[in-house]
């Protein structure tokens, strides 16, 4: 039974450090790989506004109503695109690449994107980590824009510009995100255990010293005292105790053989 309240106490706070350290780790990566992925993803956002304006000012309409891009929007496009990054795509409102320029490696042939994902970016933008209908083999960051015809007499949606950066950086951010959240939790916990080791340790050791000083009383040696090492709860439960065993040591005194009790 001795030392069992030490293990006890050291390891609730042990579970306790535990589970703070990895809960807190689990947040923090969290936290830290959102706003990985929303910050690239707004920075892709504004460069595809930059392409969907290019591209909108070399848009033109033709006799049947239908819209024409000049024939120097793919030249742009294959300019920019490797200062953004990403691939990039400009398609109408069926979905159709109208113009494309890529980057990646092994970047697949897109013909077309899926109507349900060009419509969401015509209406109120497209924003996602994706396979982008698994026309990608892993996944992307890609966003959407609108793709404006501003005329003369009249503005309207004809079409999106789409850009899709590969998501492979992302995977290695977020391994070293939890490689180093692991490394600190390790280390901050030990610190932690040591430190609620040595608590424990002087939290128990009154106990354990009052435990000693009561079987030597139980066995008549009254001399022992429990030393006063603080002026708290333990402190006052220590000069209690010694002042029980003084009083209990001056009635057996008064009342052994040869001795006058206090009444005679």
């Amino acid at each position: 039974m001795k030392g069992s309240l030490f293990k006890k106490h050291l390891l609730v706070s042990s579970a306790i450090i535990v589970a703070s350290f990895t809960i807190m780790g689990i947040v923090v990566c969290y936290s830290v790989s959102q706003y990985w992925i929303n910050d690239k993803l707004s920075g892709l956002t504004d460069s595809a506004r930059s392409l969907s304006a290019i591209a909108s000012y070399q848009t033109t309409k033709q006799e049947d109503n239908s819209y024409a891009i000049n024939v120097n929007t793919p030249y742009l496009f294959n300019v920019m695109a490797p200062n953004i990054g990403a691939d990039a795509y400009v398609v109408d409102a069926a979905g159709n690449v109208l113009v494309s320029a890529y980057v990646q490696k092994n970047h697949p042939t897109v013909e077309s994107i899926g109507t349900d994902v060009v419509t969401a970016a015509m209406t109120r933008g497209y924003s996602n980590m994706t396979k982008l209908g698994g026309l990608y083999a892993e996944n992307q960051y890609v966003v959407g824009v609108p793709l404006l015809y501003a005329g003369t007499d009249e503005t309207s949606i004809i079409g999106a510009v789409f850009l899709a950066s590969s998501a492979a950086s992302f995977g290695a951010f977020r391994s070293d995100i939890i490689q180093m959240c692991i490394i600190a939790a390790i280390f901050a916990a030990a610190i932690s255990f040591l430190f609620s080791g040595a608590s424990t340790y002087r939290l128990v050791m009154p106990l354990r010293e009052m435990a000693a000083a009561a079987v030597a009383f139980g066995k008549g040696d009254f001399s022992q005292r429990v030393p006063v090492r603080s002026h708290d709860e333990m402190g006052e439960l220590a000069q209690a105790f010694n002042k029980g065993n003084n009083l209990a040591h001056h009635l057996i005194q008064a009342f052994e053989p040869g001795e006058t009790t206090p009444e005679q």
